[in-house]
């Protein structure tokens, strides 16, 4: 049996640097394997999600979670940071979304806090 050995860091980034040399600017260097979406596709059937436009993919679930974390109020930034795996805090508000109820809280306290 042959034993695998990990890959360095520098050895993944050769590999990347190789597999990007030659692409067209607007290909996908990293692809989520087929498998992983069509099981996707199924849970989100299962738990009776539309998914009839195709809108979520199985990416859908970084910005869910960014999203969640920041609900929590005691996670500071950087918990949320190391949570996503990210390597700066601003990546992990880059997938976070306000949802509109809570922009409209805000947007009332403000006009609150004026009169």
């Amino acid at each position: 049996m042959t034993q695998r050995r990990h890959l360095t860091d520098n050895e993944w980034a050769a590999l990347l640097a190789q597999d990007v040399l030659g692409r067209e600017p607007d290909e996908l260097l990293l692809e989520v394997s087929s498998l992983i979406d069509r099981y996707f596709r199924i849970d989100l059937g299962a738990a009776g999600i539309d998914n009839s436009n195709g809108a979520l993919v199985f990416h859908s679930l970084h910005h869910t979670t960014a999203t969640r974390l920041d609900r929590l109020q005691d996670a500071p930034p950087k918990e949320r940071q190391d949570a996503m795996r990210h390597s700066s805090p601003k990546l992990t508000a880059g997938y976070t979304h306000t949802e509109e109820e809570r922009m409209q809280a805000l947007v009332e306290g403000l006009d609150a806090q004026a009169s």
